[in-house]
């Protein structure tokens, strides 16, 4: 008998989110990012997405989280549209794809979100 495995599906990581138009919003995913869905992200000074790292930056930015991209998302080539949960959710925690030395700060953030993480 054949095995197939199944890869983590866009979204996947979402338990429940209030009303899509209230918990998503869209931005561009910096240029060289390749993010995967569930992928922590940040904004940067350019208002673009990052993965979040939970790091002091010297650019003027703070490494405040602001949510989780939905899709998979390959910018390496140019500046490139994503949503991500922004408020309003509830999500698995070992879907996400984060800093593991930085879990207690990122679970805080994302509370301050209303995003709830569960196991």
């Amino acid at each position: 008998m054949t095995t197939f495995t199944e890869s983590p599906r866009n979204a996947g990581f979402i338990y429940h989110e209030h009303d899509q138009q209230f918990s998503r919003e869209n931005a561009d995913v910096l240029l060289g990012q390749n993010l995967d869905a569930g992928t922590v992200v940040r904004l940067n000074a350019d208002q673009r997405l990052t993965a979040w790292t939970n790091e002091n930056f010297t650019d003027g930015t703070e490494d405040q989280l602001i949510g989780i991209l939905i899709n998979d998302t390959d910018a390496t080539l140019a500046h490139t549209k994503a949503a991500y949960i922004a408020r309003g959710a509830v999500v698995n925690l070992a879907e996400l794809t984060y800093p593991a030395a930085a879990e207690a700060e990122m679970i805080l953030q994302l509370k301050a979100l209303d995003i709830i993480t569960r196991s």
